[in-house]
């Protein structure tokens, strides 16, 4: 599920993607303020990709990588 960034096909089909990444950011944070030495690069982006692909072919790969850049 990394290409949904951790997030389940069902909780980001139920729409609840936006809430439990906005708890993660909580929980990272809070973790970093706890032991900053782990997280000398920040936390991870835990932002709720937009687009995604069950079996991307090239062109659709090439495509979302040219957006993301």
């Amino acid at each position: 599920h990394s290409g949904l960034n951790y997030l389940t096909p069902n909780s980001r089909h139920n729409g609840k993607s936006e809430e439990i990444m906005k708890n993660r950011i909580k929980v990272y944070e809070s973790a970093r303020a706890l032991n900053p030495l782990r997280f000398k690069k920040g936390i991870r982006n835990w932002t709720v990709p937009e687009k995604v692909a069950l079996n991307p072919t090239d062109e659709v790969k090439e495509k979302i990588k040219n957006e993301v850049i």
